[in-house]
């Protein structure tokens, strides 16, 4: 079961609101979507599992299934500045052979999502069955 667009539109204008916090079923887990302000200007969409977050959950991912929840981020190893020069120094073929990890990227979970938008479509795809707990007034 997932969400149908009227739910995904519900979810992301209530997290726009400050304050606010929308409670779903997730494979059988309660997932908790709450705005916080990271900065002055900066927003984001704090993520909950069964009310708990546990940093276990970001420093072990392959050992805990909550994880999967979780934002992933990543961080390229050369920014595309460096490849780029990097590139037109050594020529393509000499580059790769002297970087074999040019285009590599690392992986790790974080706390939190950069919108609302984003967590819904994350959960979206990680998850087989979604429902909406927190109840659409009207």
């Amino acid at each position: 079961m997932t969400l149908t667009k009227a739910q995904k539109d519900f979810v992301v204008n209530r997290l726009k609101s400050q304050w606010r916090q929308v409670k779903l079923k997730c494979d059988g887990f309660e997932v908790t979507l709450g705005l916080i302000q990271v900065t002055d200007t900066k927003l984001a969409v704090e993520i909950y599992i069964n009310n708990f977050f546990k940093g276990t959950w970001v420093l072990n991912p392959e050992k805990h299934i909550e994880s999967k929840f979780l934002p992933i981020r990543y961080l390229w190893l050369w920014s595309p500045k460096e490849k780029k020069e990097i590139l037109k120094k050594f020529g393509k073929r000499a580059a790769y052979k002297n970087f074999p990890d040019l285009d590599k990227r690392l992986e790790h979970k974080t706390t939190h999502f950069t919108s609302g938008r984003a967590a819904i479509n994350h959960l979206i795809k990680v998850c087989d069955s979604i429902e909406l707990i927190t109840e659409i007034p009207g």
